[in-house]
């Protein structure tokens, strides 16, 4: 990664983890240097989940390299007080990158309240929201605005 990308991407990290105060690229792995242990340690040790995302984040970052990215079961594996601060991350790459189309899908509720509520705080204009339905062997969807969203589970329902 270029010098810029990867102050980009350390900003990033530095989200989520406030104690990574650098990082080292090779080619094979990412290292990260923590305030705690003064020396610089694979991302992999931190957990599945920071490495999850790095792979959203790195994707984002590098979107002149990719038109589409596809994200499946986005929670999957992030820890859900770190929920709010990856669709923080999410939404704020996209904005500044406005060729990428992000598709991402999850059966959670949690993330989809969490990530309606950054998207309504933010500039919300580039981003739609889907739920796909199979009904009688066909597959339909619906279109909802954050507020429709925000509405439906609020009267309880469920992705799951």
């Amino acid at each position: 990664m270029k010098n810029r990308k990867k102050e980009k991407l350390l900003k990033c990290l530095q989200i989520i983890d406030k104690d990574i105060i650098d990082i080292y690229i090779n080619d094979e792995e990412i290292f990260v240097e923590k305030e705690t242990l003064k020396e610089f340690i694979p991302i992999s040790s931190i957990g599945d989940g920071m490495v999850l995302a790095l792979d959203i984040i790195t994707s984002l970052i590098l979107a002149d390299d990719f038109k589409v990215i596809l994200i499946d079961e986005i929670e999957r594996g992030i820890y859900y007080k770190n929920y709010r601060k990856l669709s923080e991350i999410i939404i704020e790459l996209c904005k500044n990158n406005q060729n990428i189309q992000l598709f991402i899908t999850t059966h959670s509720k949690e993330f989809l309240e969490v990530f309606n509520e950054v998207l309504s705080e933010s500039e919300k204009d580039n981003f739609s929201l889907f739920s796909l339905r199979n009904k009688k062997e066909k597959l339909d969807f619906v279109h909802y605005t954050s507020e429709e969203l925000k509405d439906t589970l609020e009267m309880g329902w469920d992705p799951r």
